[in-house]
């Protein structure tokens, strides 16, 4: 086999991954099978989507994740975290991502510093509600407030107003 091999779809297939066809690196990321992803990793004509550690977030061993955060997007780490409810890793990834606070339009939005959540910004609050997230939401509903209240008509920006569709449908 190539080390950039692809499976074939399977009905039997116990996880549900992101694309049909997974890599070997993407499979032994989901399995936790470090030695395996560790051979893979150090090959030179390894191709790395952008999606791995998404896989290793599926496959939750955290030395896997680590290696990946070297070379994958964090924010996509960071936003399937929350769709898939680990919430171990979505504090993980609050605490060492810097800038995440939500400033533009806010600066008047106080909230308890103890909340760990005050720091996601709009999409994330979007990925939480659309997989009715709620260990998020609940703490957050002073900012989700705080924006339909303030920034409802006052602004153009449709990530915005995809957030305040959201939020008046779904409550």
């Amino acid at each position: 086999y190539d080390i950039n091999y692809n499976f074939d779809y399977s009905y039997y297939e116990r996880t549900l991954t992101e694309c049909k066809t997974p890599s070997l690196i993407q499979i032994a990321a989901t399995y936790g099978s470090i030695k395996i992803f560790k051979f893979l990793w150090m090959q030179p004509s390894i191709i790395f989507d952008d999606n791995l550690i998404c896989y290793a977030i599926s496959g939750r061993n955290y030395e896997i994740i680590h290696i990946c955060e070297t070379k994958c997007p964090i924010d996509r780490a960071f936003q399937f975290s929350i769709n898939s409810h680990q919430y171990e890793l979505t504090d993980y990834f609050i605490d060492i991502s810097e800038g995440n606070k939500e400033s533009e339009n806010l600066e008047d939005f106080e909230d308890n510093e103890d909340n760990i959540y005050s720091y996601l910004n709009h999409d994330h609050l979007i990925v939480a509600f659309e997989s009715a997230n709620y260990h998020i939401l609940l703490p957050c509903l002073k900012k989700i407030a705080y924006i339909m209240d303030h920034i409802d008509n006052n602004v153009d920006d449709t990530s915005y107003c995809s957030l305040l569709r959201i939020t008046h449908q779904d409550f």
